[in-house]
């Protein structure tokens, strides 16, 4: 994310346009950082939380990987304990990237269904 002085909810902001952008000018993987973006533990009331949202919008962006801090005790982390997941949380964690990750599968299949006739 890109540092701004917004301030809360989100320290730094994400914006996803740039994730297609930067991996056809570099050719390169693209990696996204939504712990760093929101910063908390913070759900929305759908009950998802702010970190969850952001990285299946970046997987579904084409990101290729994803930053997200984990910690047994985030309280006690000496860094980003306030936005560490803890890691009973990483199997749904996970279980929401596949999702994203499969609409974005989804996605690429149609436009090869379109562009192939």
């Amino acid at each position: 994310g890109m540092k701004t002085n917004m301030g809360d909810p989100h320290r730094n902001l994400v914006d996803f346009a740039h994730v297609p952008v930067v991996k056809r000018l570099t050719r390169m993987p693209v990696c996204v950082d939504p712990s760093h973006s929101v910063g908390s533990r913070a759900a929305s009331p759908d009950g998802i939380l702010d970190v969850m949202h952001v990285t299946a919008q970046g997987v579904l962006a084409g990101a290729n990987m994803v930053l997200v801090d984990f910690h047994p005790a985030p309280t006690q982390a000496l860094v980003d304990g306030p936005q560490a997941l803890l890691l009973k949380e990483l199997p749904h964690f996970l279980e929401d990237v596949q999702i994203a990750r499969e609409a974005y599968l989804k996605r690429v299949s149609l436009v090869q269904k379109y562009r192939d006739g």
